[in-house]
């Protein structure tokens, strides 16, 4: 269905640039995207001057002087028709007679002097006419775009007069009465055409590129199917050579089952040889259970040697506890503590260097066990019966080792614990040599006047500073150290124990 096209746009008076840009498009003295250029010389004047300054000049002759400022002083229109219509689209229209009725239907509308000029381009998407009018009341000689078409009413009449009188006549239909389509510029009109245009064109090279794309992809299926014909002829070649290589193969076959008898006797007596080495593997085996007889007794003695260590250092323990009981009962003695604490230096150098030789010999034993383990591995290697067996006693000498590790490591625990001793006993000897000072304090305060030694004393002291003294105990009353103060050390002060 084809439509009757008819927009206009209303220019004010005092827009002078409006008129000579409208006026510049219509007479392509600017530059028009969406038009063909080698096309402008089929455009027409239909109606008034040639060129777009006389036309400009004969709008502005027809303004009356006196008029409002904002008064509309010319009126564009744009006439057409669906593109599909048209003869060079495809449709069967009377251009000609449409053009002459739309002209008729102006002059008798606005007037025919007010009609100032008709213009058809012939150099877009579809020919059309650019008219101008000016709108000059017949009565009043004023300016007043209104009288022609006041409102939206006004201009649905507007559009059913033009339909009447130049669309009906061939065959264009009038569009929908009281449609809420947005009323479009002829200038932005124009742009969309041109962006139409545009989309046209992109899209015609679109589908060039698809067509030449298609082109292209027949041609690389054509170079496929004759590729998979040479590939069809080269399997065909291939299958009849692998029927040839087949029966070769099968001729083969029957040579290597030959062959394979031969070998089976072999085997068969690589199989009495095996059974030779498996009993020599069992001679092996009695000589590592031997061997790791011996490293159970070795594990006895390392036992034996950890009790004995075990009884040294309890040895060393009552020690400690009956110098702390001595230096308790004596106020002297520290040459004599200084020696023992000498003599439990040496014992525990002793027991560490009896340690250590304890560990360089399981060391040593671990890789007597490591090399036995490895010369049974590759004894294993080259027996074919026996691996199971071989793999336990293997298991069972690596647990040994472990447990030897495990013992070793004990050992050093001990070691760790009888040093940590000897440090308790040093602070000991140290807390004993505090004591001793304060006790000589306390005796240094309490002694007569008079008497540097206790045993020119007149008068009877405690029992323990009379042995600090030398004297017997029958000459002194039995008095204990109970009347001495306590010894406790002091929590802030490094000097030492105080009273």
């Amino acid at each position: 269905m084809a439509y009757a096209i008819m927009r206009f746009e209303k220019h004010k008076a005092a827009n002078i640039g409006s008129l000579a840009g409208s006026l510049a498009h219509t007479f392509r003295s600017r530059y028009k995207p969406n038009a063909e250029p080698e096309l402008i010389i089929n455009n027409r004047v239909l109606l008034g001057p040639e060129d777009r300054e006389a036309v400009a000049d004969e709008i502005r002759a027809r303004w009356p002087e006196k008029r409002r400022k904002d008064a509309v002083g010319f009126v564009e229109l744009f006439i057409g028709a669906s593109p599909e219509w048209f003869r060079e689209h495809g449709g069967d229209g009377d251009q000609e007679r449409y053009f002459e009725l739309a002209i008729e239907w102006l002059k008798s509308h606005y007037g025919p002097d007010n009609v100032v000029s008709v213009v058809q381009h012939n150099d877009e998407t579809t020919p059309h006419l650019a008219a101008y009018v000016v709108p000059i009341r017949p009565d009043t000689g004023a300016l007043s775009a209104k009288y022609f078409a006041d409102g939206p009413q006004g201009c649905s009449e507007l559009q059913t007069s033009f339909h009447q009188a130049a669309g009906e006549p061939v065959g264009l239909e009038r569009g929908m009465k009281g449609s809420k389509a947005e009323h479009m510029s002829i200038r932005r009109w124009y742009e969309e055409q041109a962006q139409l245009d545009k989309r046209r064109e992109q899209i015609e090279g679109e589908a060039a590129d698809f067509n030449a794309k298609r082109e292209e992809a027949k041609a690389a299926l054509q170079e496929d199917v004759a590729a998979a014909d040479a590939r069809d002829e080269q399997f065909e070649a291939k299958r009849k050579a692998a029927i040839a290589e087949v029966e070769q193969r099968e001729q083969r076959v029957a040579q290597q089952s030959a062959e394979l008898a031969e070998r089976r006797d072999m085997l068969d007596k690589r199989a009495a040889e095996l059974e030779a080495r498996a009993r020599e593997a069992e001679v092996e085996k009695a000589k590592a259970e031997a061997a790791a007889s011996a490293a159970a007794a070795r594990e006895k003695a390392v036992a034996k040697r950890e009790a004995e260590a075990a009884a040294q250092a309890e040895r060393l323990e009552r020690l400690r506890v009956e110098l702390e009981a001595r230096g308790e009962r004596l106020a002297g003695g520290d040459a004599a503590l200084k020696q023992r604490q000498a003599e439990i230096d040496r014992a525990g150098q002793q027991l560490r260097e009896r340690i250590d030789a304890w560990a360089r010999e399981r060391e040593a034993q671990a890789e007597r066990l490591e090399r036995l383990r490895v010369e049974l591995e590759a004894r294993g290697e080259r027996l074919t019966g026996g691996q199971a067996t071989l793999e336990q006693r293997q298991a069972e000498i690596d647990r040994a080792g472990q447990q030897l590790r495990e013992r070793i490591e004990a050992l050093k625990e001990i070691n760790d614990a009888l040093e940590q001793k000897q440090r308790s006993v040093a602070g000991q000897e140290e807390s004993l040599q505090a004591r001793m000072v304060a006790l000589e304090g306390w005796a240094a305060k309490h002694a007569p006047e008079g008497v540097e030694d206790f045993a020119d004393a007149p008068r009877p002291l405690p029992a323990a500073l009379r042995q600090m003294a030398g004297e017997p105990a029958a000459d002194w009353h039995d008095q204990g150290l109970d009347d001495l103060p306590k010894l406790r050390p002091r929590r802030n002060d490094p000097s030492g124990p105080t009273f």
